[in-house]
């Protein structure tokens, strides 16, 4: 089974020339939303220069919880 496949993903990542972009509340409330109704968890995978040859990569779970 692909490691993925229990997941709802979205992959973001810098658009060429940028070194970030903004993760904002609205994309994080639209991932859960979107997990949540097809039975699976929230995953972000992002993905930002680290030099000319290398990215980073930070795989994020979207879970909501109580203050």
């Amino acid at each position: 089974m692909n490691k993925l496949q229990k997941y709802f993903t979205v992959f973001k990542s810098a658009k060429k020339g940028q070194q970030s972009f903004r993760l904002t509340s609205q994309l994080l409330r639209g991932i859960y939303k979107k997990a949540s109704s097809i039975k699976k968890k929230g995953l972000i995978i992002l993905t930002l220069p680290a030099n000319a040859k290398y990215n980073f990569r930070v795989e994020c779970m979207v879970k909501k919880e109580k203050r």
